[in-house]
């Protein structure tokens, strides 16, 4: 039986890692094994080795709250930073020390075009695998646990209500691998699907998007420039 690539109608030649591979700590990857979850991708749409993955697991492994597994791809992403000096020019480019509820931390921007660029395949991934059929709508992407200038400023970033709403929905969870790296849950609506997911027990993103063919009103994405901490 010929696959189809999960994110359109060519021959899945490769196997794509749902999250990408490189987001699990190399320990944990090596006691996985077999067990990390795969789709079959077409080259074209095969991230696993992608600037773009780099960039949103070392966003991800610098963000507060994140747990041990997190803490151990934080390591990575200091090497990788070592061993590219522009990457980390590139996203650090803006850092700045501040203090939240007083403690000292640092903030920088999150270019957004590229964490999304990530969440939409993993997205996509995960109907693929739970469906058995690729996503042929579009996804909305919204990084929960990002935050905005005007939030770091006054404490306040407008968005309280949208992300209490999206905080209360009850996602039916899902069974993963190894959820302390990457565990989501899903939120079926008439019409409509969402994704929760949740990196290192700390990172959350939501995705929203119509049931394919259906093409209803999905919430809209923050289009300003996010902050990571």
């Amino acid at each position: 039986m010929i696959e189809k690539c999960y994110m359109c109608d060519a021959v899945g030649t490769t196997r794509e890692h749902v999250p990408p591979k490189s987001f699990f700590p190399i320990e944990v990857r090596r006691g996985l094994r077999a067990k990390l979850t795969v789709v079959p991708s077409c080259e074209l749409h095969n991230h696993s080795q992608s600037k773009e993955v780099e960039y949103v697991r070392n966003i991800i492994a610098m963000s507060m709250g994140i747990n041990e597994a997190g803490e151990k791809n934080l390591a990575v992403a200091k090497r990788s930073f070592e061993h590219s000096p522009a990457l980390l020019r590139e996203t650090l480019k803006d850092f700045e020390n501040v203090h939240i509820k007083g403690q000292e931390t640092g903030i920088f921007k999150g270019d957004l075009d590229r964490i999304r660029a990530v969440m939409r395949p993993i997205a996509n991934a995960r109907y693929f695998k739970d469906h058995g059929t690729a996503y042929t709508a579009t996804w909305k992407i919204f990084i929960t646990s990002m935050t905005t200038p005007k939030e770091i400023e006054t404490g306040v970033s407008g968005w309280e209500p949208f992300v209490d709403f999206v905080m209360r929905l009850t996602f039916k969870k899902k069974d993963v691998p190894e959820p302390e790296v990457f565990r989501y849950g899903v939120f079926e609506m008439i019409g409509g699907i969402a994704y929760e997911f949740v990196f290192y027990d700390g990172f959350f993103v939501h995705c929203w998007g119509p049931t394919p063919s259906v093409g209803c009103e999905v919430p809209p994405t923050r289009d300003d420039k996010r902050l990571g901490t």
